[in-house]
């Protein structure tokens, strides 16, 4: 337990169990002094539930008595609200999670401000990094195994227990690009049967390292074959056009990755012997303009004048 937590914790107990107080000093106390000294730290951490309950439960145990109440009463009474019978208290992940919530809120409706720049700038790079559909706090479902950001690991986590998301202005992720696009992730996490924690993140490494995002970044310009560079994991410029794209700092993965990689590729779009792809994944005709295209296409297409 960090220090900024623990003793403003161990503090509060120590008054609740030593000083003479009355239960009005005691409820004072605990809304006035210990919700705000314990939580200021919380918006910034990504402690469990199982963390933080362990962390308040002596200082709740000393204030449940010194308020009048048993302190062995049920959780449901203890936090329940006064108006439905219950003492009013506040669990720390619950306040842990609220304002993580406000502090994201805050900056992200900052843009201008150096913090709010970061904010985003790092919001983008994890949902550039995660390679998904969705937003990440939009999409609060989606089990994304690969998300190595503990804070909005923490963040995610608080909205899907209590059933919440936030939608926000740009959600920053890379567009499709030609009929029957995919990403590549999101056809990696809904995998049948599922696939591992530790493979979905080797898919991951692998298409960072090759700086893709959907199929249409694998695939020739007719849209019909895998390029083998990509699939055997050492693309070529003369096979595979430059992506504009900032590139990810991905050290190459290991052999075993790569055989995930090809394995995950053979099972989901493409021909096990010729790298064709398969009719459900066949790239057919682009829906962006060229200007907008994250390949750098040698190819040019001279329509017939009529």
């Amino acid at each position: 337990m960090p220090q900024s937590t623990r003793g403003p914790n161990s503090a509060k107990t120590k008054v609740a169990n030593t000083c003479h107080l009355t239960r009005g000093a005691t409820q004072c106390l605990y809304h006035a002094i210990y919700n705000p000294s314990v939580g200021y730290a919380l918006p910034v951490t990504a402690f469990t539930f199982k963390e933080l309950n362990t962390i308040q439960a002596k200082s709740h145990s000393a204030m449940l008595s010194k308020m009048g109440y048993n302190r062995n009463s049920p959780t449901e009474v203890v936090f329940g609200p006064r108006h439905m019978g219950g003492f009013g208290l506040f669990h720390l992940y619950d306040l842990q999670g609220h304002r993580q919530c406000q502090l994201f809120l805050k900056y992200w409706r900052s843009p201008h401000t150096k913090t709010g720049k970061h904010l985003r700038i790092a919001l983008s790079w994890i949902q550039y990094n995660l390679g998904t559909s969705k937003f990440l706090l939009t999409d609060t479902t989606t089990d994304l195994q690969h998300c190595e950001s503990c804070w909005v690991n923490s963040l995610r986590t608080f909205l899907q227990i209590v059933e919440g998301t936030i939608k926000v202005d740009k959600d920053y992720i890379p567009p499709l690009q030609r009929q029957n696009d995919c990403y590549i992730m999101d056809l990696a996490l809904a995998s049948t049967p599922a696939l591992p924690p530790c493979d979905i993140k080797r898919i991951n490494y692998c298409r960072l390292y090759l700086n893709v995002v959907t199929f249409s970044d694998m695939v020739n310009a007719a849209g019909t074959h895998l390029d083998a560079g990509i699939y055997q994991g050492s693309p070529t410029i003369r096979s595979h056009p430059q992506s504009k794209l900032l590139s990810v700092n991905q050290q190459r993965p290991g052999n075993k990755a790569w055989l995930t990689w090809q394995k995950f590729l053979r099972k989901s779009i493409v021909n096990k012997r010729y790298k064709k792809l398969i009719p459900e994944y066949r790239q057919r005709h682009w829906t962006v303009p060229p200007e907008e295209l994250r390949l750098q296409w040698k190819q040019v297409l001279a329509c017939p004048t009529l």
